[in-house]
């Protein structure tokens, strides 16, 4: 069969040339704690909807979903500061 050599022995290279390593391994670095996430799940009216389109039972859950997330990961400082000197 003309396919009986792998690409790799073809090109004389073994299949272990590749070896994946994680970023803290590469960079010698320990690796960062696994962030907690402990949100809340959402409770959609209708769970086959997508979630362009989610409506919750209870209307107050999605602020709720997004002050946890905000204070979790907060926008940049030069973003909030571009929102509070908008002229109105």
């Amino acid at each position: 069969m003309w396919m009986e050599k792998s690409i790799w022995q073809a090109r004389g290279r073994s299949s272990k040339a590749i070896k994946p390593v994680l970023l803290s391994q590469y960079l010698g670095k320990p690796a960062l704690a696994a962030p907690h996430d402990n949100y809340p799940a959402p409770d959609p009216v209708d769970p086959a909807q997508p979630v362009s389109a989610l409506n919750f039972k209870d209307p107050l859950q999605f602020w709720d979903l997004l002050a946890t997330e905000m204070n979790a990961n907060p926008p940049p400082r030069n973003e909030i500061a571009a929102l509070r000197s908008r002229p109105s």
